[in-house]
């Protein structure tokens, strides 16, 4: 598999360092066409989902995304320090099929039947 180096980036931000499993950091991009970001960087790691309520309570980090519910009762204490649970919303449609009726083989139909259990 080819891997490359020098991503081609379009955002106001480009990667500097790839800590593989670990953490990206970004830079500005000179070439960015936009309005200059307001940050001279930015870092993303990835953390053990068990560590994020310490490190907020260590003002390790500024945004946490895509914890656990469980853990919203530790967080929401943490209002004190800053910190805020604006939510997100879902990106993604969970969607579940029921086929309710059955299979004619020899008409080669797929028989509605609202007696059918499901």
């Amino acid at each position: 598999m080819k891997k490359t180096t020098k991503p081609l980036v379009v955002g106001p931000f480009k990667p500097k360092k790839i800590v593989p499993g670990e953490s990206i950091s970004y830079e500005v991009n000179e070439y960015y066409y936009g309005e200059k970001p307001k940050l001279d960087s930015v870092v993303v790691k990835a953390i053990n989902p068990s560590k994020v309520v310490s490190s907020l309570k260590n003002a390790e980090f500024d945004i946490v995304r895509g914890t656990t519910q469980d853990l919203y009762p530790e967080v929401e204490k943490l209002k004190y320090k800053g910190y805020a649970i604006t939510g997100q919303d879902e990106l993604a449609v969970s969607v579940m099929y029921y086929n309710v009726g059955y299979y004619d083989a020899q008409k080669s139909l797929n028989i509605s039947d609202r007696e059918t259990p499901v």
